[in-house]
């Protein structure tokens, strides 16, 4: 297999990922139903809703056709490389954010007793789930 496809595989595989763990989180939240103090579900919140479902449309596609045939240009491997540098930071940010705090989920809340967490990435970057998500959504396109 060559680093091109390699390097694709890696990026679809780590978008599938994403997907997955979107969902699970959405559904995690929704199960607590009764332990959240407070949650706010907006039309901004409302709108992230189908970036799950868009990124597997977007990945699947692809993934679908099957990788490129043969040896690729030195630009495409370059930036499939990198497609798979930054999808792999955004999984590793993914899941420094879930260690760092253990009951996120999907959608803004509160819940019973929870303190502001400034500890691990919390305490360098507030929304690191995005920063993630934007990590990956950039290795797709450059993938």
């Amino acid at each position: 297999m060559t680093t091109t496809r390699l390097a694709i595989v890696a990026v679809t595989v780590i978008a599938f990922a994403r997907v997955a763990w979107v969902t699970a989180g959405l559904m995690r939240t929704w199960l607590r139903g009764g332990a959240l103090i407070a949650a706010r579900w907006g039309w901004i919140e409302a709108l992230n809703i189908p970036e799950p479902l868009v990124l597997a449309g977007v990945t699947y596609a692809p993934a679908a056709q099957g990788l490129p045939p043969g040896p690729s240009s030195a630009l495409a491997t370059t930036a499939a490389v990198l497609g798979a540098v930054l999808a792999f930071g955004g999984l590793g940010l993914s899941l420094w954010a879930f260690l760092s705090l253990p009951s996120v989920g999907g959608g803004h809340y509160v819940l019973q007793g929870q303190p502001i967490v400034e500890r691990g990435v919390y305490g360098w970057r507030r929304h690191p789930l995005d920063a993630a998500a934007f990590r990956i959504w950039l290795a797709v396109a450059l993938a």
